[in-house]
C-alpha cells in the first residue's frame, strides 16, 4: 500500500470522525438518514420523511428534535417543513464528498478549528457528566429521577438523557438506567438513573468526595441539605436562610421585646455559623 493511499484512508477516517462527533452514528442512524434525505431533496415535511424512510412519524419527529438541538436543521414556513441549516449543509457536503470519493470536497468541510470544537464538546459533556455523578453519589441509594438531574444541571430532561445515556450502555457503564411507573395520576413512566459499581469508583476519586469525606463542616451541610453537590447545597442553604429569616421576623413581631431580641440574636448567630462553614467548605 502506498503512502498516498494511507493518507487518503486517514483523511477519510478524519472526516468520518467529525461526522460521528456531531451525529452519533451508533445511536443516531435515523438522524443521519434524515440529514442525507434533506441534503438531497431540500425542503421536506415530517410526513414526507416518514414515508420516504419507511419510519414511524413519531420516530422521525424525535430525530428532527435532536437535529434541531444540534443546529443541523431549521424550520420553514411556520414549521410546515424542515431543511438543512448552514451547519447541516456543511456536514452533508462532507458526507457526500466522503461517499463519492472526492476528498477535496470532504476535506473542505473539515474546519481549521475542528480540534477546538472537539475540546469544546468534550468539556461540555464532561461538566454535565461530573455534575450528574456528584448528584447521584450524594443522593439516597445513589439514584435520582432524570427530571431531578436535569434541574440540577439546568438542561431539559431530553437533552440531558442524550448526553448521559451512552454511559449506561456499551463498554463503560457509569449508570444504570431504568423506568418505573409514575405515581402522579397513576400513569406514565419515570426514568431513573443510578450509579453503577464503576460509577461509584469514579465518584470516590472525584475532588468533591476526596476533599470533603472527612470534613465535619461538609458533613453538617450535607445533613442540613441532604446533598453533597455544591450547587444543591448552596441553593438549599440560601432558600432555608431566606425562609427562616422571614419566619423569625414575623414571629418576633408578636413577642415581647426581650424574647424578640433573644430570638433575633440566636438566629443571627445561626446564620453566621452556617455562612462561615459554607464559605470555608466551598
Amino acid at each position: 500500500m502506498s503512502l498516498r493511499s494511507i493518507n487518503d484512508i486517514l483523511q477519510r477516517v478524519s472526516v468520518l470522525r467529525e461526522v460521528d462527533s456531531v451525529i452519533d452514528l451508533t445511536r443516531g442512524w435515523l438522524q443521519f438518514r434524515i440529514l442525507i434525505a434533506l441534503g438531497f431533496l431540500g425542503k421536506v415535511d415530517a410526513d414526507g420523511l416518514a414515508k420516504l424512510l419507511g419510519e414511524r412519524k413519531k420516530a422521525v419527529l424525535d430525530a428532527l428534535r435532536k437535529l434541531r438541538l444540534k443546529n443541523l436543521i431549521i424550520d420553514g414556513d411556520g414549521g410546515r417543513y424542515v431543511e438543512l441549516s448552514s451547519d447541516g449543509r456543511e456536514l452533508y457536503e462532507m458526507v457526500l464528498g466522503l461517499v463519492s470519493g472526492d476528498l477535496a470536497v470532504a476535506g473542505n468541510g473539515l474546519r481549521a478549528s475542528s480540534v477546538t470544537d472537539d475540546i469544546h464538546r468534550d468539556l461540555i459533556r464532561s461538566v454535565y457528566l461530573y455534575d450528574v455523578i456528584v448528584a447521584l453519589g450524594t443522593a439516597k441509594n445513589y439514584e435520582l429521577p432524570l427530571n431531578a438531574l436535569a434541574s440540577i444541571v439546568k438542561l431539559s430532561s431530553e437533552v440531558l438523557d442524550d448526553y448521559i445515556r451512552p454511559y449506561s450502555e456499551g463498554g463503560l457503564k457509569l449508570f444504570k438506567r431504568y423506568s418505573v411507573s409514575s405515581k402522579l395520576l397513576g400513569k406514565g413512566r419515570k426514568i431513573i438513573y443510578r450509579l453503577s459499581d464503576e460509577g461509584l469508583k469514579v465518584y470516590h476519586r472525584l475532588p468533591d468526595y476526596v476533599k470533603y469525606r472527612n470534613d465535619w463542616k461538609a458533613s453538617i451541610l450535607r445533613a442540613l441539605t441532604r446533598s453533597g453537590h455544591p450547587r444543591i447545597v448552596l441553593k438549599r442553604i440560601s432558600l432555608t436562610l431566606s425562609l427562616g429569616s422571614a419566619f423569625i421576623a414575623l414571629t418576633a413581631a408578636f413577642l415581647p421585646t426581650n424574647l424578640s431580641l433573644i430570638l433575633i440574636m440566636t438566629w443571627v448567630l445561626i446564620i453566621s455559623f452556617i455562612a462561615l462553614i459554607t464559605e470555608t467548605t466551598f
